[in-house]
């Protein structure tokens, strides 16, 4: 028979506000009866998750016939935001060169608040020897959406000039 008076506890780990760093984060309900005694629950939502956003999970049901929801002392739901990363793109390298025959190069340098690198791919060649205007473009490892630029840009222009004017 169910027993509408037994108490239970709901706490959670994983919730809270993080910054997004690449790892995994995991909600994780614990529920426990008034004797202590931990209790099976199904839920909705998403529990594990990496990229910036908002992500809640909700205890639905228990798997234990002496509690219901309604007697949950706690929280049967919790929510965990990831927030995009502070970067910082730092740029090397001449804009604007001459034609010299020689590979002319755009770098570019990413780090996060921390001073910590960022690892990112340059989309095609960084760097030219013909004259021309190329486009130098870096993409960010990840979702996009988990980094916010605060200073900076993901492409540069590099342009090589008849040496002859």
């Amino acid at each position: 028979r169910t027993d509408n008076t037994s108490k239970m506890f709901g706490q959670w780990s994983g919730n809270g506000t993080y910054v997004y760093t690449g790892q995994t984060y995991t909600l994780t309900p614990t529920v426990v009866g008034k004797d202590g005694k931990s209790i099976s629950y199904n839920g909705s939502g998403v529990r594990s998750f990496k990229d910036a956003g908002t992500y809640t999970y909700t205890i639905t049901s228990l798997n234990n016939s002496n509690y219901t929801l309604d007697n949950c002392e706690g929280n049967v739901s919790a929510t965990t935001i990831i927030t995009p990363m502070d970067i910082t793109i730092t740029w090397s390298g001449e804009a604007t060169v001459q034609y010299d025959g020689q590979r002319h190069y755009l770098t570019a340098t990413i780090v996060d608040a921390y001073g910590n690198s960022v690892s990112f791919t340059y989309q095609a060649n960084n760097y030219s020897s013909s004259i021309g205007t190329y486009t130098v473009v870096i993409v960010l490892d990840g979702l996009s959406s988990n980094y916010n630029i605060v200073s900076g840009s993901l492409s540069k222009t590099l342009t090589i000039v008849n040496s002859s004017n």
